[in-house]
């Protein structure tokens, strides 16, 4: 359903790039399965890693203020880059999540916890979850 929705073309860019976050997650989670052998999971990593891209190209087009569900292809980008033994790369992606990310929800938020850790998901702009909880939005 999301491959759908990323083919519609009147689709504004805030969406496309939370998108792109939500298609790369799943791929990811879909490379951690122990049933895939090595090659299925490496193309699905693969595929992770062009989605997350895109979602990132888009991402940085936004200056200023920022809608909530961006920046999270970069975390999940760095959840990637440690799947593939890359710690150097995925440290530097870790602080472009801290600096980038606004997830909208705690399930966006325990993504980071049990991929990123704790010392990074305490430096997560959680403001957005919390004024949806709060009903400010």
């Amino acid at each position: 359903y999301i491959r759908l929705a990323l083919a519609q073309p009147l689709m504004g860019s805030a969406v496309k790039a939370e998108l792109h976050s939500h298609l790369g997650c799943t791929l990811l989670k879909q490379a951690e399965s122990k049933s895939l052998g090595p090659e299925k999971r490496d193309t699905i990593r693969q595929e992770a890693r062009a989605v997350l891209l895109q979602g990132i190209a888009i991402d940085q087009t936004f200056t200023g203020n920022r809608d909530s569900g961006l920046g999270m292809s970069y975390c999940y980008l760095a959840a990637l880059l440690e799947q593939e033994s890359h710690p150097k790369a995925a440290a530097q992606q870790w602080e472009l999540c801290v600096a980038h990310a606004l997830p909208t929800s705690t399930s966006e938020y325990r993504d980071i916890l049990i991929y990123g850790g704790f010392n990074i998901a305490q430096q997560i702009n959680t403001s957005r979850i919390v004024s949806e909880y709060r009903g400010d939005s």
